[in-house]
Protein backbone atom coordinates (compact mmCIF):
# COMPACT_ATOMS: atom_id res chain seq x y z
CA UNK A 1 0.00 0.00 0.00
CA UNK A 2 1.39 3.53 -1.04
CA UNK A 3 1.47 6.22 1.11
CA UNK A 4 0.32 9.55 -0.13
CA UNK A 5 2.18 12.35 1.06
CA UNK A 6 -0.06 15.72 1.37
CA UNK A 7 2.39 18.42 1.68
CA UNK A 8 2.68 20.64 5.19
CA UNK A 9 1.75 24.11 4.98
CA UNK A 10 3.64 25.95 8.50
CA UNK A 11 1.52 29.01 8.97
CA UNK A 12 4.10 32.00 9.94
CA UNK A 13 4.05 34.39 13.34
CA UNK A 14 2.90 37.56 10.25
CA UNK A 15 0.03 35.53 8.77
CA UNK A 16 -0.98 34.28 12.85
CA UNK A 17 -0.84 37.82 14.32
CA UNK A 18 -2.84 39.61 10.62
CA UNK A 19 -5.15 36.53 10.88
CA UNK A 20 -6.32 37.36 14.40
CA UNK A 21 -6.10 40.95 14.28
CA UNK A 22 -8.93 40.81 11.07
CA UNK A 23 -10.94 38.65 13.41
CA UNK A 24 -10.81 41.14 15.95
CA UNK A 25 -11.70 44.14 13.48
CA UNK A 26 -14.93 42.05 12.29
CA UNK A 27 -16.14 41.33 15.99
CA UNK A 28 -15.35 45.12 16.87
CA UNK A 29 -17.50 46.50 14.03
CA UNK A 30 -20.25 43.79 14.42
CA UNK A 31 -20.13 45.71 18.12
CA UNK A 32 -20.30 49.37 17.33
CA UNK A 33 -23.35 48.40 14.94
CA UNK A 34 -25.23 46.47 17.48
CA UNK A 35 -24.31 49.49 20.32
CA UNK A 36 -25.29 52.03 18.03
CA UNK A 37 -28.97 49.97 17.39
CA UNK A 38 -29.30 49.22 20.55
CA UNK A 39 -28.65 53.22 21.69
CA UNK A 40 -31.04 54.26 19.37
CA UNK A 41 -33.77 51.72 20.52
CA UNK A 42 -33.71 52.34 24.64
CA UNK A 43 -33.46 56.09 23.79
CA UNK A 44 -36.79 55.44 21.72
CA UNK A 45 -38.32 53.20 24.39
CA UNK A 46 -37.44 55.52 27.02
CA UNK A 47 -38.85 58.31 25.49
CA UNK A 48 -34.84 60.09 25.51
CA UNK A 49 -33.53 60.98 22.32
CA UNK A 50 -30.59 62.39 23.53
CA UNK A 51 -29.70 59.13 24.94
CA UNK A 52 -29.92 57.15 21.51
CA UNK A 53 -27.76 60.37 20.19
CA UNK A 54 -24.97 60.31 22.25
CA UNK A 55 -24.11 56.39 22.16
CA UNK A 56 -26.00 55.29 18.93
CA UNK A 57 -24.16 58.18 16.40
CA UNK A 58 -22.34 56.64 13.65
CA UNK A 59 -22.47 57.72 9.72
CA UNK A 60 -25.49 56.18 8.43
CA UNK A 61 -27.17 54.98 11.61
CA UNK A 62 -30.47 55.23 12.61
CA UNK A 63 -30.10 58.08 14.65
CA UNK A 64 -28.48 59.53 11.64
CA UNK A 65 -31.59 58.64 9.63
CA UNK A 66 -33.73 59.67 12.19
CA UNK A 67 -32.22 63.42 11.99
CA UNK A 68 -31.62 63.19 8.80
CA UNK A 69 -35.88 62.85 8.29
CA UNK A 70 -36.49 65.14 10.97
CA UNK A 71 -34.47 67.91 8.21
CA UNK A 72 -36.63 66.09 5.46
CA UNK A 73 -40.03 66.99 7.41
CA UNK A 74 -39.27 70.55 8.07
CA UNK A 75 -38.44 71.22 4.33
CA UNK A 76 -42.00 69.49 3.37
CA UNK A 77 -43.48 72.04 5.41
CA UNK A 78 -42.11 74.78 2.96
CA UNK A 79 -44.40 73.26 -0.30
CA UNK A 80 -45.01 76.32 -2.69
CA UNK A 81 -43.58 79.13 -0.69
CA UNK A 82 -40.14 78.81 -1.10
CA UNK A 83 -39.78 79.80 -4.90
CA UNK A 84 -37.90 80.13 -6.74
CA UNK A 85 -35.54 78.80 -4.04
CA UNK A 86 -35.73 75.19 -2.95
CA UNK A 87 -37.48 73.99 0.45
CA UNK A 88 -34.53 72.88 2.27
CA UNK A 89 -34.54 71.64 6.28
CA UNK A 90 -31.65 72.07 8.91
CA UNK A 91 -31.19 70.26 12.06
CA UNK A 92 -27.77 70.97 14.22
CA UNK A 93 -27.27 68.34 16.89
CA UNK A 94 -24.13 69.42 19.76
CA UNK A 95 -23.48 66.82 21.91
CA UNK A 96 -26.52 64.10 21.35
CA UNK A 97 -28.68 67.16 21.62
CA UNK A 98 -31.00 69.09 18.98
CA UNK A 99 -30.10 72.63 19.59
CA UNK A 100 -31.84 74.36 16.80
CA UNK A 101 -33.33 73.53 13.47
CA UNK A 102 -34.98 75.87 11.05
CA UNK A 103 -36.41 75.46 7.21
CA UNK A 104 -36.03 78.06 4.26
CA UNK A 105 -38.39 80.34 4.82
CA UNK A 106 -41.10 81.75 2.50
CA UNK A 107 -40.30 83.52 -0.58
CA UNK A 108 -37.17 81.83 -0.33
CA UNK A 109 -34.96 83.82 2.11
CA UNK A 110 -33.60 83.35 4.85
CA UNK A 111 -31.64 80.02 4.15
CA UNK A 112 -32.55 77.41 6.45
CA UNK A 113 -28.83 77.55 8.09
CA UNK A 114 -28.36 81.08 8.11
CA UNK A 115 -31.44 80.36 10.75
CA UNK A 116 -30.91 77.52 12.37
CA UNK A 117 -26.82 78.95 13.60
CA UNK A 118 -27.46 82.06 15.27
CA UNK A 119 -30.36 80.02 17.06
CA UNK A 120 -28.10 77.38 18.00
CA UNK A 121 -25.94 80.30 19.95
CA UNK A 122 -22.96 79.16 20.97
CA UNK A 123 -23.33 75.69 21.52
CA UNK A 124 -23.45 75.72 17.36
CA UNK A 125 -19.41 75.34 17.80
CA UNK A 126 -18.55 71.77 17.19
CA UNK A 127 -21.63 70.34 16.50
CA UNK A 128 -23.20 68.19 13.56
CA UNK A 129 -25.35 70.01 11.15
CA UNK A 130 -27.81 67.66 9.25
CA UNK A 131 -29.44 69.32 6.15
CA UNK A 132 -31.64 68.31 3.15
CA UNK A 133 -29.64 69.94 0.44
CA UNK A 134 -25.43 71.12 -0.12
CA UNK A 135 -25.44 74.30 1.16
CA UNK A 136 -24.85 77.47 -1.31
CA UNK A 137 -21.01 78.38 -1.72
CA UNK A 138 -22.30 81.67 -3.01
CA UNK A 139 -24.91 84.06 -3.00
CA UNK A 140 -26.38 85.70 -6.22
CA UNK A 141 -27.16 88.86 -3.56
CA UNK A 142 -23.21 88.58 -2.83
CA UNK A 143 -23.97 88.08 1.03
CA UNK A 144 -22.18 85.37 2.76
CA UNK A 145 -22.46 81.95 1.66
CA UNK A 146 -24.39 79.10 3.53
CA UNK A 147 -21.15 77.47 3.74
CA UNK A 148 -19.61 80.60 5.13
CA UNK A 149 -21.82 80.85 7.91
CA UNK A 150 -21.72 77.00 9.07
CA UNK A 151 -17.73 77.33 8.83
CA UNK A 152 -17.59 80.62 10.60
CA UNK A 153 -19.49 79.06 13.64
CA UNK A 154 -17.28 76.44 14.42
CA UNK A 155 -19.54 73.46 13.09
CA UNK A 156 -17.70 70.33 13.16
CA UNK A 157 -19.26 68.05 10.39
CA UNK A 158 -22.26 68.54 7.75
CA UNK A 159 -24.48 65.79 6.71
CA UNK A 160 -26.16 66.55 3.53
CA UNK A 161 -28.47 64.47 1.91
CA UNK A 162 -28.31 64.98 -1.57
CA UNK A 163 -26.07 67.82 -3.82
CA UNK A 164 -27.45 71.19 -5.09
CA UNK A 165 -26.49 71.90 -9.25
CA UNK A 166 -27.31 75.26 -9.24
CA UNK A 167 -24.31 77.69 -10.26
CA UNK A 168 -24.44 79.03 -6.80
CA UNK A 169 -23.82 75.19 -5.15
CA UNK A 170 -22.87 72.27 -7.15
CA UNK A 171 -19.92 71.00 -5.12
CA UNK A 172 -18.59 74.38 -4.39
CA UNK A 173 -20.43 74.23 -0.60
CA UNK A 174 -18.93 70.88 0.11
CA UNK A 175 -15.63 72.08 -1.16
CA UNK A 176 -15.67 75.01 1.10
CA UNK A 177 -16.44 73.48 3.80
CA UNK A 178 -14.06 70.77 3.59
CA UNK A 179 -11.63 73.26 2.82
CA UNK A 180 -11.80 74.47 6.20
CA UNK A 181 -11.50 71.18 7.81
CA UNK A 182 -15.20 69.71 8.24
CA UNK A 183 -16.39 66.45 7.68
CA UNK A 184 -18.81 66.25 4.96
CA UNK A 185 -21.01 63.57 4.25
CA UNK A 186 -23.51 63.26 1.81
CA UNK A 187 -25.98 60.95 0.29
CA UNK A 188 -27.91 60.07 2.89
CA UNK A 189 -31.54 59.55 2.44
CA UNK A 190 -30.96 61.24 -1.07
CA UNK A 191 -33.77 60.03 -3.13
CA UNK A 192 -35.85 61.79 -0.43
CA UNK A 193 -34.22 64.86 -0.44
CA UNK A 194 -34.08 65.29 -4.26
CA UNK A 195 -38.30 64.30 -4.21
CA UNK A 196 -38.85 67.59 -2.27
CA UNK A 197 -36.79 69.49 -4.39
CA UNK A 198 -37.92 67.59 -7.94
CA UNK A 199 -39.32 71.28 -9.47
CA UNK A 200 -36.29 73.13 -8.62
CA UNK A 201 -33.60 70.47 -10.00
CA UNK A 202 -36.07 70.38 -13.08
CA UNK A 203 -35.78 73.67 -13.76
CA UNK A 204 -32.06 73.56 -13.32
CA UNK A 205 -31.96 70.47 -15.71
CA UNK A 206 -33.96 71.41 -18.49
CA UNK A 207 -34.70 74.98 -18.38
CA UNK A 208 -38.54 74.57 -18.14
CA UNK A 209 -41.04 74.28 -15.01
CA UNK A 210 -41.38 71.02 -13.97
CA UNK A 211 -45.74 70.42 -14.97
CA UNK A 212 -47.89 67.73 -14.02
CA UNK A 213 -51.33 67.03 -16.23
CA UNK A 214 -54.15 66.27 -13.67
CA UNK A 215 -55.85 62.93 -14.42
CA UNK A 216 -59.27 64.22 -13.65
Amino acid sequence: MQATLVPLRVQTSFETEWGFLAKVLVLLSGSIIATALAAWALGTWLGMPSLSLALGMMPGSAPEMSLTAEALGLAEKGLWTTSPNPRVGCVIVKDGRVIAQAATAPGGRPHAEEQAVPAAGADVAGSTVYVTLEPCGARSSGRKSCAHFLTEAGVARVVIACMDPSPFAAGRGTERLRAQGLMVETGLMCEEGAALCEGFLHRLETGRPMVRISED
